[in-house]
């Protein structure tokens, strides 16, 4: 109920001066609808998506993992190899209902797509992608071996690169896709050439992604670049 305050003019004949009334009345209008204005809550607002986040097991892919869990969204987390799945059921059992683990090696030519076609047949669809899983093996140039090389390019690179492709038929409209990266494409320390190499691809597979996609596929691409943990 609102009020409109309004006024009565008079004058009497011991006084002819006009007087103003003040008068209470009631107005018959809708209240305003605040509540239909409202953010959702922190625990809703995600509410009804599907979120892939590689490499969830541990670190910061199990604490991305989480944090979109709490707000709502049905997560499927991801581990490379059978000797982690005790692991990665430690990470489910603190999300919400209905979120699952997918065992896919990304590294390889057929995990990324193995993890997509399992997620997309479960859910119908993907709204996140959040490409997180990475490896770093810091040595000195002289001691750096093509197996080093293999194994940080081929997780690194090509797992964003290879995840991200399989992904795009799957992607609902709108959705988005996160890219995480590192410092070390912008400032690497000593021991890190290779891992460096293959964060600024990640870089780069960014900007190229977020002019290519967005038309094509109603997403936004973007990158976040966590600072070292320990």
């Amino acid at each position: 109920m609102r009020w409109l305050i309004t006024t009565n003019t008079c004058a009497s004949k011991s006084s002819p001066h006009t007087r103003l009334t003040p008068q209470l009345r009631t107005l018959n209008t809708p209240p305003l609808a605040e509540a239909q204005t409202q953010p959702p809550s922190h625990k809703t607002m995600l509410s009804g998506k599907v979120a892939i986040v590689t490499g969830s097991s541990a670190g910061i892919g199990a604490a991305i993992a989480k944090e979109l869990s709490d707000r709502g969204a049905t997560v499927i987390i991801n581990y490379p190899f059978p000797t982690l799945k005790s692991e990665a059921d430690a990470v489910l059992a603190t999300l919400s209902s209905g979120c699952i683990a997918i065992e896919a090696d990304l590294s390889t030519t057929t995990g990324p797509a193995t993890l997509i076609a399992t997620a997309a047949s479960k859910f119908g669809k993907i709204d996140i992608l959040v490409n997180n899983a990475s490896i770093a093996i810091n040595k000195s140039l002289e001691n750096l071996t093509l197996d080093d090389w293999d194994r940080m390019v081929n997780l690194n690179g090509r797992g964003y690169f290879l995840t991200t492709q399989a992904v795009l038929p799957h992607l609902n409209n709108p959705s988005r896709i996160i890219n995480i990266v590192s410092a070390s494409s912008r400032g690497p320390p000593p021991t890190q050439t290779i891992y460096a190499g293959t964060k600024g691809m990640q870089d780069s597979f960014t900007k190229v992604w977020a002019q290519e996609l967005p038309r094509k596929y109603g997403c936004t691409v973007n990158a976040v670049s966590p600072g070292p943990i320990w």
